[in-house]
Protein backbone atom coordinates (compact mmCIF):
# COMPACT_ATOMS: atom_id res chain seq x y z
CA UNK A 1 0.00 0.00 0.00
CA UNK A 2 0.96 3.42 -0.74
CA UNK A 3 2.45 5.54 2.26
CA UNK A 4 1.23 9.19 1.08
CA UNK A 5 2.81 10.48 4.23
CA UNK A 6 5.98 9.43 3.51
CA UNK A 7 5.79 10.28 0.23
CA UNK A 8 4.99 13.64 1.28
CA UNK A 9 7.98 13.20 3.63
CA UNK A 10 10.09 12.43 1.00
CA UNK A 11 9.43 15.78 -1.31
CA UNK A 12 9.85 18.05 1.64
CA UNK A 13 13.08 19.63 1.73
CA UNK A 14 13.68 20.82 5.24
CA UNK A 15 13.36 17.03 6.02
CA UNK A 16 16.70 16.00 4.29
CA UNK A 17 20.01 17.71 4.96
CA UNK A 18 22.76 15.72 3.09
CA UNK A 19 25.95 15.57 4.82
CA UNK A 20 29.22 13.92 5.04
CA UNK A 21 30.72 11.72 7.84
CA UNK A 22 28.67 8.54 8.11
CA UNK A 23 30.62 5.55 9.53
CA UNK A 24 29.88 2.17 8.40
CA UNK A 25 30.96 -1.27 11.32
CA UNK A 26 31.36 -4.39 9.93
CA UNK A 27 31.85 -7.56 11.90
CA UNK A 28 33.01 -11.06 10.37
CA UNK A 29 32.89 -14.12 12.02
CA UNK A 30 31.31 -17.30 13.73
CA UNK A 31 29.14 -16.65 16.64
CA UNK A 32 31.05 -19.51 18.38
CA UNK A 33 34.70 -18.28 18.16
CA UNK A 34 36.47 -15.80 19.06
CA UNK A 35 38.28 -14.99 15.97
CA UNK A 36 36.23 -12.26 14.71
CA UNK A 37 37.35 -9.25 11.93
CA UNK A 38 36.03 -5.78 12.69
CA UNK A 39 35.84 -3.37 10.17
CA UNK A 40 35.18 0.16 10.89
CA UNK A 41 35.75 3.47 7.74
CA UNK A 42 33.74 6.20 6.79
CA UNK A 43 31.27 6.79 4.02
CA UNK A 44 29.11 9.46 2.33
CA UNK A 45 25.51 9.88 0.83
CA UNK A 46 26.61 9.14 -2.15
CA UNK A 47 27.96 5.93 -1.58
CA UNK A 48 25.77 4.40 0.88
CA UNK A 49 24.07 2.44 -2.15
CA UNK A 50 27.09 0.48 -2.46
CA UNK A 51 27.21 -0.66 1.30
CA UNK A 52 24.39 -3.47 0.65
CA UNK A 53 25.18 -4.22 -2.78
CA UNK A 54 27.21 -7.57 -1.80
CA UNK A 55 30.54 -6.29 -1.43
CA UNK A 56 32.47 -8.34 1.21
CA UNK A 57 35.05 -6.66 2.89
CA UNK A 58 36.31 -9.12 5.06
CA UNK A 59 38.42 -12.32 4.10
CA UNK A 60 37.20 -15.35 2.72
CA UNK A 61 35.54 -18.08 4.96
CA UNK A 62 34.00 -15.17 7.37
CA UNK A 63 30.24 -14.51 7.27
CA UNK A 64 29.08 -11.54 7.93
CA UNK A 65 27.40 -11.06 11.42
CA UNK A 66 26.67 -7.56 11.91
CA UNK A 67 26.67 -4.56 9.65
CA UNK A 68 25.30 -1.34 11.09
CA UNK A 69 25.10 2.47 9.49
CA UNK A 70 25.53 5.44 11.63
CA UNK A 71 24.69 8.75 10.45
CA UNK A 72 26.79 12.31 10.97
CA UNK A 73 26.39 12.85 14.29
CA UNK A 74 23.99 15.26 15.39
CA UNK A 75 25.61 18.53 16.88
CA UNK A 76 24.44 19.68 20.54
CA UNK A 77 20.98 19.59 21.46
CA UNK A 78 20.11 19.48 17.59
CA UNK A 79 16.87 17.15 17.16
CA UNK A 80 17.27 14.00 14.65
CA UNK A 81 16.43 15.62 12.19
CA UNK A 82 16.81 16.82 9.43
CA UNK A 83 18.03 14.05 8.27
CA UNK A 84 21.87 13.83 6.92
CA UNK A 85 20.58 11.87 3.74
CA UNK A 86 18.76 12.92 0.71
CA UNK A 87 15.26 11.64 -0.21
CA UNK A 88 16.65 9.06 -2.75
CA UNK A 89 19.33 7.32 0.15
CA UNK A 90 16.71 7.25 2.56
CA UNK A 91 14.84 5.98 -0.54
CA UNK A 92 17.45 3.21 -1.43
CA UNK A 93 18.31 2.56 2.49
CA UNK A 94 14.34 1.72 3.35
CA UNK A 95 14.52 -0.93 0.03
CA UNK A 96 17.77 -2.46 1.01
CA UNK A 97 16.71 -2.79 4.52
CA UNK A 98 13.47 -3.78 3.74
CA UNK A 99 12.58 -1.12 6.98
CA UNK A 100 8.62 0.02 6.90
CA UNK A 101 7.82 3.44 6.01
CA UNK A 102 7.13 3.62 10.06
CA UNK A 103 10.68 4.51 10.42
CA UNK A 104 11.33 7.91 8.88
CA UNK A 105 8.19 8.77 10.10
CA UNK A 106 8.80 8.05 13.87
CA UNK A 107 12.01 10.35 13.12
CA UNK A 108 10.36 13.08 11.87
CA UNK A 109 7.26 13.35 14.82
CA UNK A 110 8.60 13.60 18.52
CA UNK A 111 7.33 10.64 19.42
CA UNK A 112 8.92 7.69 21.11
CA UNK A 113 7.90 4.23 19.39
CA UNK A 114 9.08 0.42 20.08
CA UNK A 115 7.85 -1.84 17.71
CA UNK A 116 8.60 -4.88 15.81
CA UNK A 117 8.13 -6.14 11.91
CA UNK A 118 8.29 -8.38 9.30
CA UNK A 119 9.72 -7.99 6.09
CA UNK A 120 7.31 -6.60 3.21
CA UNK A 121 8.92 -8.71 0.85
CA UNK A 122 8.23 -12.06 3.06
CA UNK A 123 11.17 -13.19 2.68
CA UNK A 124 11.49 -14.46 6.22
CA UNK A 125 13.52 -11.20 7.29
CA UNK A 126 12.06 -9.30 10.97
CA UNK A 127 12.99 -6.51 12.78
CA UNK A 128 12.39 -3.88 15.30
CA UNK A 129 12.25 -0.15 15.45
CA UNK A 130 13.25 2.14 18.36
CA UNK A 131 12.81 5.67 18.69
CA UNK A 132 13.48 7.51 21.73
CA UNK A 133 12.81 10.98 23.16
CA UNK A 134 12.45 13.14 26.39
CA UNK A 135 16.34 12.76 27.24
CA UNK A 136 18.63 14.80 26.22
CA UNK A 137 21.47 12.13 26.24
CA UNK A 138 21.21 8.81 23.84
CA UNK A 139 18.59 10.13 21.60
CA UNK A 140 18.13 8.23 18.75
CA UNK A 141 16.48 6.14 16.18
CA UNK A 142 17.34 2.76 15.70
CA UNK A 143 16.04 0.13 13.09
CA UNK A 144 17.49 -3.53 12.99
CA UNK A 145 16.62 -6.25 10.11
CA UNK A 146 17.26 -9.96 11.06
CA UNK A 147 18.10 -12.26 7.99
CA UNK A 148 17.81 -15.70 9.79
CA UNK A 149 19.05 -17.31 6.42
CA UNK A 150 22.44 -16.19 6.38
CA UNK A 151 22.05 -15.35 10.27
CA UNK A 152 23.35 -11.57 9.35
CA UNK A 153 21.89 -8.34 11.05
CA UNK A 154 21.38 -5.10 9.55
CA UNK A 155 21.16 -2.14 10.88
CA UNK A 156 20.92 1.94 10.83
CA UNK A 157 21.23 4.67 13.83
CA UNK A 158 20.53 8.21 13.63
CA UNK A 159 20.68 11.43 16.08
CA UNK A 160 23.71 10.18 18.42
CA UNK A 161 26.29 12.79 19.00
CA UNK A 162 29.73 12.38 18.38
CA UNK A 163 31.17 11.30 21.48
CA UNK A 164 27.96 9.04 21.80
CA UNK A 165 29.20 7.32 18.49
CA UNK A 166 32.53 6.85 19.66
CA UNK A 167 31.37 5.12 23.03
CA UNK A 168 28.82 3.07 20.91
CA UNK A 169 31.43 1.89 18.37
CA UNK A 170 34.16 1.06 21.61
CA UNK A 171 31.52 -1.35 23.27
CA UNK A 172 30.19 -2.92 20.04
CA UNK A 173 34.09 -4.25 19.60
CA UNK A 174 33.98 -5.03 23.28
CA UNK A 175 31.07 -7.38 23.25
CA UNK A 176 31.40 -10.80 22.94
CA UNK A 177 31.11 -13.22 19.38
CA UNK A 178 28.56 -15.26 21.13
CA UNK A 179 26.10 -11.76 21.63
CA UNK A 180 27.40 -10.12 18.79
CA UNK A 181 25.56 -13.13 17.05
CA UNK A 182 21.78 -12.39 18.53
CA UNK A 183 20.15 -9.48 16.98
CA UNK A 184 19.54 -7.58 19.74
CA UNK A 185 23.00 -6.66 21.30
CA UNK A 186 22.49 -3.69 19.88
CA UNK A 187 19.09 -2.58 21.31
CA UNK A 188 20.64 -3.89 24.30
CA UNK A 189 23.91 -1.81 24.23
CA UNK A 190 22.07 1.38 23.42
CA UNK A 191 19.18 0.47 25.70
CA UNK A 192 22.34 0.25 28.98
CA UNK A 193 23.24 3.37 27.91
CA UNK A 194 20.63 5.40 28.03
CA UNK A 195 19.48 3.60 31.00
CA UNK A 196 23.00 4.51 32.66
CA UNK A 197 22.42 8.30 31.37
CA UNK A 198 18.81 8.03 33.21
CA UNK A 199 20.36 6.78 36.58
CA UNK A 200 22.64 9.39 36.70
CA UNK A 201 20.18 12.31 35.95
CA UNK A 202 18.01 10.36 38.58
CA UNK A 203 20.86 10.98 41.28
CA UNK A 204 21.84 14.74 40.15
CA UNK A 205 17.83 15.64 40.89
CA UNK A 206 18.48 13.50 43.96
CA UNK A 207 21.32 15.47 45.20
CA UNK A 208 20.34 18.79 44.17
CA UNK A 209 17.05 18.18 45.79
CA UNK A 210 19.40 17.44 49.22
CA UNK A 211 20.84 20.91 49.03
CA UNK A 212 17.85 22.50 48.71
CA UNK A 213 16.20 20.74 51.71
CA UNK A 214 19.42 21.31 53.78
CA UNK A 215 19.46 25.25 52.89
CA UNK A 216 16.01 25.10 54.10
CA UNK A 217 16.96 22.84 56.57
CA UNK A 218 13.99 20.84 55.86
CA UNK A 219 16.44 17.45 55.43
CA UNK A 220 15.72 16.04 58.72
CA UNK A 221 18.77 16.97 60.74
CA UNK A 222 20.01 19.70 63.07
CA UNK A 223 22.06 22.11 62.30
CA UNK A 224 23.08 24.66 65.27
CA UNK A 225 25.01 26.81 62.63
CA UNK A 226 21.53 28.42 61.41
CA UNK A 227 19.80 28.71 65.04
CA UNK A 228 21.13 31.93 66.87
CA UNK A 229 21.16 32.37 70.81
CA UNK A 230 17.54 32.59 70.62
CA UNK A 231 17.09 29.74 68.81
CA UNK A 232 15.14 31.93 66.23
CA UNK A 233 15.53 30.74 62.93
CA UNK A 234 16.18 32.70 60.00
CA UNK A 235 16.40 31.40 56.41
CA UNK A 236 19.20 33.09 54.04
CA UNK A 237 17.55 30.67 50.88
CA UNK A 238 16.33 33.38 47.93
CA UNK A 239 12.98 31.21 48.10
CA UNK A 240 12.12 32.93 44.67
CA UNK A 241 15.32 30.96 42.88
CA UNK A 242 14.45 27.89 45.19
CA UNK A 243 11.09 27.61 44.23
CA UNK A 244 11.89 27.36 40.36
CA UNK A 245 14.28 25.35 41.10
CA UNK A 246 11.84 22.66 42.73
CA UNK A 247 9.44 23.36 39.70
CA UNK A 248 12.25 22.90 37.02
CA UNK A 249 12.96 19.66 39.34
CA UNK A 250 9.45 18.28 39.39
CA UNK A 251 8.90 18.56 35.46
CA UNK A 252 12.63 16.54 34.99
CA UNK A 253 10.77 14.03 37.26
CA UNK A 254 8.07 13.59 35.40
CA UNK A 255 10.14 13.57 32.10
CA UNK A 256 12.58 10.42 33.68
CA UNK A 257 9.25 8.86 34.98
CA UNK A 258 7.61 9.02 31.34
CA UNK A 259 11.37 7.63 30.01
CA UNK A 260 11.17 4.80 32.41
CA UNK A 261 7.55 4.27 31.14
CA UNK A 262 8.77 4.17 27.43
CA UNK A 263 12.00 1.87 28.52
CA UNK A 264 9.20 -1.27 29.76
CA UNK A 265 7.37 -0.68 26.48
CA UNK A 266 11.34 -1.38 25.12
CA UNK A 267 11.99 -4.49 26.81
CA UNK A 268 8.41 -5.77 26.61
CA UNK A 269 9.26 -5.79 22.82
CA UNK A 270 12.72 -7.08 22.59
CA UNK A 271 11.77 -9.83 24.73
CA UNK A 272 8.75 -10.25 21.95
CA UNK A 273 11.63 -10.13 19.20
CA UNK A 274 14.05 -12.07 21.16
CA UNK A 275 10.76 -15.52 21.71
CA UNK A 276 10.96 -15.10 17.85
CA UNK A 277 14.66 -15.13 17.28
CA UNK A 278 15.38 -18.39 19.03
CA UNK A 279 12.21 -20.29 19.77
CA UNK A 280 13.69 -23.21 21.59
CA UNK A 281 15.31 -21.34 24.29
CA UNK A 282 18.91 -22.99 23.75
CA UNK A 283 21.23 -20.20 22.21
CA UNK A 284 23.69 -18.95 24.89
CA UNK A 285 23.40 -15.44 23.29
CA UNK A 286 19.68 -15.89 23.98
CA UNK A 287 19.74 -16.55 27.57
CA UNK A 288 22.04 -13.22 27.90
CA UNK A 289 19.87 -11.25 26.02
CA UNK A 290 17.45 -12.83 28.39
CA UNK A 291 19.55 -11.67 31.58
CA UNK A 292 19.92 -8.29 30.81
CA UNK A 293 16.45 -7.68 29.93
CA UNK A 294 15.78 -8.38 33.30
CA UNK A 295 18.08 -6.75 34.86
CA UNK A 296 16.94 -3.65 32.76
CA UNK A 297 13.42 -3.89 34.50
CA UNK A 298 15.09 -3.93 37.87
CA UNK A 299 17.36 -0.69 36.42
CA UNK A 300 13.85 0.95 36.28
CA UNK A 301 12.38 -0.46 39.57
CA UNK A 302 14.76 1.14 41.14
CA UNK A 303 15.23 4.64 39.01
CA UNK A 304 10.98 4.81 39.27
CA UNK A 305 11.01 4.47 43.41
CA UNK A 306 13.85 6.91 43.51
CA UNK A 307 11.53 9.41 41.27
CA UNK A 308 8.62 8.76 43.21
CA UNK A 309 10.83 9.64 46.47
CA UNK A 310 12.49 12.95 44.27
CA UNK A 311 8.95 14.00 43.33
CA UNK A 312 7.38 13.28 46.44
CA UNK A 313 10.19 15.15 48.29
CA UNK A 314 9.67 18.22 45.66
CA UNK A 315 5.83 18.56 46.68
CA UNK A 316 6.91 18.61 50.60
CA UNK A 317 9.71 21.08 50.48
CA UNK A 318 7.01 23.48 47.54
CA UNK A 319 4.51 23.54 50.26
CA UNK A 320 7.83 24.16 53.19
CA UNK A 321 8.35 27.26 50.71
CA UNK A 322 4.59 28.12 50.49
CA UNK A 323 5.01 27.88 54.71
CA UNK A 324 7.54 30.29 54.31
CA UNK A 325 7.09 32.75 52.11
CA UNK A 326 3.23 33.11 54.22
CA UNK A 327 5.75 33.53 57.60
CA UNK A 328 7.64 36.07 56.16
CA UNK A 329 4.73 37.92 54.78
CA UNK A 330 3.12 37.25 58.50
CA UNK A 331 6.58 39.16 59.62
CA UNK A 332 6.29 41.73 57.25
CA UNK A 333 2.71 42.40 58.16
CA UNK A 334 3.46 42.35 61.42
CA UNK A 335 6.26 44.87 61.45
CA UNK A 336 4.16 47.28 59.14
CA UNK A 337 1.63 47.20 61.71
CA UNK A 338 4.51 48.28 64.65
CA UNK A 339 5.32 50.70 62.07
CA UNK A 340 1.92 52.04 61.35
CA UNK A 341 1.17 52.32 64.78
CA UNK A 342 4.41 54.41 66.11
CA UNK A 343 3.34 56.75 63.15
CA UNK A 344 -0.16 56.79 64.37
CA UNK A 345 1.05 57.58 67.92
CA UNK A 346 3.07 60.40 66.26
CA UNK A 347 0.76 61.45 64.03
CA UNK A 348 -1.86 61.96 67.23
CA UNK A 349 0.97 63.34 69.15
CA UNK A 350 1.39 65.68 66.38
CA UNK A 351 -2.67 66.45 66.36
CA UNK A 352 -2.69 67.08 70.23
CA UNK A 353 -0.08 69.56 69.82
CA UNK A 354 -2.12 71.16 66.75
CA UNK A 355 -5.06 71.10 68.32
CA UNK A 356 -3.55 73.15 71.93
CA UNK A 357 -2.12 75.78 69.07
CA UNK A 358 -5.10 76.36 67.65
CA UNK A 359 -6.72 76.25 71.01
CA UNK A 360 -4.41 79.01 71.91
CA UNK A 361 -5.20 80.92 69.11
CA UNK A 362 -8.30 82.25 69.51
CA UNK A 363 -7.09 83.35 73.15
CA UNK A 364 -4.24 85.38 71.77
CA UNK A 365 -5.98 86.53 68.31
CA UNK A 366 -9.03 89.16 69.44
CA UNK A 367 -6.30 90.73 71.95
CA UNK A 368 -3.98 90.98 69.05
CA UNK A 369 -6.94 92.50 67.24
CA UNK A 370 -7.86 95.13 69.23
CA UNK A 371 -4.68 96.21 69.80
CA UNK A 372 -4.01 96.51 66.38
CA UNK A 373 -7.47 98.08 65.78
CA UNK A 374 -6.29 101.36 68.37
CA UNK A 375 -2.73 101.68 67.59
CA UNK A 376 -2.51 102.41 70.64
CA UNK A 377 0.29 102.98 73.36
CA UNK A 378 -1.44 101.88 76.57
CA UNK A 379 2.23 101.93 78.17
CA UNK A 380 3.92 105.17 78.43
CA UNK A 381 8.11 104.56 79.37
CA UNK A 382 9.86 107.79 78.53
CA UNK A 383 11.17 109.07 81.21
CA UNK A 384 9.73 112.35 82.78
CA UNK A 385 6.13 110.96 82.04
CA UNK A 386 4.10 110.85 85.36
CA UNK A 387 1.29 108.65 83.98
CA UNK A 388 2.81 105.21 82.78
CA UNK A 389 -0.57 103.76 82.16
CA UNK A 390 -3.03 104.95 80.21
CA UNK A 391 -6.59 105.64 82.06
CA UNK A 392 -8.35 104.07 78.68
CA UNK A 393 -6.15 100.59 79.55
CA UNK A 394 -9.98 99.58 81.06
CA UNK A 395 -11.37 99.92 77.41
CA UNK A 396 -8.97 97.51 76.13
CA UNK A 397 -9.24 94.98 78.63
CA UNK A 398 -13.53 94.63 78.42
CA UNK A 399 -13.24 94.73 74.32
CA UNK A 400 -10.37 91.99 74.46
CA UNK A 401 -11.90 89.85 77.15
CA UNK A 402 -15.70 90.54 75.47
CA UNK A 403 -14.13 89.78 72.02
CA UNK A 404 -12.25 86.58 73.34
CA UNK A 405 -15.76 84.94 75.16
CA UNK A 406 -17.48 85.41 71.87
CA UNK A 407 -14.67 83.91 69.50
CA UNK A 408 -14.66 80.69 71.78
CA UNK A 409 -18.60 80.61 71.96
CA UNK A 410 -18.58 80.92 68.24
CA UNK A 411 -16.18 77.99 68.30
CA UNK A 412 -17.71 75.74 70.48
CA UNK A 413 -21.27 76.45 68.77
CA UNK A 414 -19.47 75.72 65.52
CA UNK A 415 -18.31 72.62 66.66
CA UNK A 416 -21.28 71.38 68.29
CA UNK A 417 -23.69 71.73 65.46
CA UNK A 418 -21.11 69.69 62.98
CA UNK A 419 -21.09 67.36 65.63
CA UNK A 420 -24.85 66.74 65.65
CA UNK A 421 -24.72 66.66 61.66
CA UNK A 422 -23.04 63.77 61.55
CA UNK A 423 -24.78 62.08 64.40
CA UNK A 424 -27.89 62.88 62.96
CA UNK A 425 -25.90 61.13 59.37
CA UNK A 426 -25.28 58.29 60.80
CA UNK A 427 -28.46 58.01 62.70
CA UNK A 428 -30.50 58.04 58.54
CA UNK A 429 -27.88 56.07 57.53
CA UNK A 430 -28.64 52.85 60.54
CA UNK A 431 -32.29 53.48 60.08
CA UNK A 432 -31.80 52.79 56.15
CA UNK A 433 -29.86 50.23 56.65
CA UNK A 434 -32.27 47.96 58.70
CA UNK A 435 -34.92 49.28 56.87
CA UNK A 436 -33.43 47.66 53.90
CA UNK A 437 -32.82 44.79 55.48
CA UNK A 438 -36.12 44.76 56.84
CA UNK A 439 -37.83 44.73 52.96
CA UNK A 440 -35.80 42.07 52.49
CA UNK A 441 -36.53 39.97 55.17
CA UNK A 442 -40.06 40.41 54.67
CA UNK A 443 -40.03 41.06 50.69
CA UNK A 444 -42.43 38.42 49.21
CA UNK A 445 -40.91 35.33 47.49
CA UNK A 446 -41.11 34.69 44.14
CA UNK A 447 -43.23 31.20 45.59
CA UNK A 448 -45.87 31.46 47.90
CA UNK A 449 -44.96 30.55 51.20
CA UNK A 450 -48.02 30.20 53.87
CA UNK A 451 -48.00 29.60 57.26
CA UNK A 452 -49.95 26.19 58.56
CA UNK A 453 -52.58 28.34 60.37
CA UNK A 454 -53.23 30.90 57.95
CA UNK A 455 -54.36 28.24 55.17
CA UNK A 456 -57.75 28.24 57.03
CA UNK A 457 -57.56 31.91 56.94
CA UNK A 458 -57.35 32.25 52.90
CA UNK A 459 -60.05 29.49 52.97
CA UNK A 460 -62.81 31.55 52.91
CA UNK A 461 -61.49 33.84 49.86
CA UNK A 462 -60.86 30.38 48.08
CA UNK A 463 -63.60 28.28 46.42
CA UNK A 464 -63.21 25.03 48.21
CA UNK A 465 -61.66 22.97 45.05
CA UNK A 466 -59.41 25.55 44.87
CA UNK A 467 -58.06 25.35 48.62
CA UNK A 468 -57.70 21.83 48.25
CA UNK A 469 -56.27 21.86 44.47
CA UNK A 470 -54.03 24.72 46.40
CA UNK A 471 -52.92 22.37 49.60
CA UNK A 472 -51.96 19.32 47.17
CA UNK A 473 -50.23 21.39 44.70
CA UNK A 474 -47.78 21.82 48.35
CA UNK A 475 -44.33 21.14 47.68
CA UNK A 476 -40.83 21.00 49.64
CA UNK A 477 -41.83 20.39 53.18
CA UNK A 478 -39.73 22.40 55.80
CA UNK A 479 -39.94 21.62 59.08
CA UNK A 480 -38.04 24.28 61.56
CA UNK A 481 -38.64 24.50 65.78
CA UNK A 482 -41.87 26.59 65.67
CA UNK A 483 -43.66 26.26 62.58
CA UNK A 484 -44.14 25.05 59.46
CA UNK A 485 -43.89 26.22 55.70
CA UNK A 486 -45.39 25.23 52.65
CA UNK A 487 -43.62 26.30 49.62
CA UNK A 488 -45.98 25.99 47.06
CA UNK A 489 -45.87 26.39 43.47
CA UNK A 490 -48.22 28.21 40.74
CA UNK A 491 -50.55 25.51 38.77
CA UNK A 492 -50.28 26.95 35.39
CA UNK A 493 -52.58 23.66 34.14
CA UNK A 494 -55.05 25.15 36.53
CA UNK A 495 -58.01 27.51 35.42
CA UNK A 496 -58.51 29.25 38.20
CA UNK A 497 -54.79 29.93 38.67
CA UNK A 498 -54.68 33.34 37.46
Amino acid sequence: MHDLILADLLESPKFFKPNTGHRVIEVYGHGDSKDLQINDFHTTDKTLGTIWSGVNHAPSGKPLLLRLLVCTPRVLDQDIWPLPLSANSLRGLLAALEIPSLFPRAICHHIPIATDFDSFLDNGRFGVILRTNLTHAWQYALAVVYDPEKNTTNGVILGLKGEEVTELLLSVKQTSPKDLACPLALPCILMDKTLDAVVKDAENRRRSLTQICQQLSADGFYHPEIYDEQLQWECDVDLDRAMKLLTGMSDVCAGISAVCMMQKHFIEVLASFLKRWDRERANVASRHMEQRLEMFKQFLHGIESKIIYTRTSVQGQIQTIYTLITQRESRSQAELGKITRRLAELSQRDSTHMRIIAAATPVFLPATFVATFFSTSFFNFQPGGSNHISPWIWLYCHLTTILTALTLFLWWHAMRSERMKTEAALRRQSKLTEQTLQRRNTAAPTELTLVTPRVQVLRPYLSGSEAEVFQKKAKNFIVDDTKCHYLLTRDESSPNSK
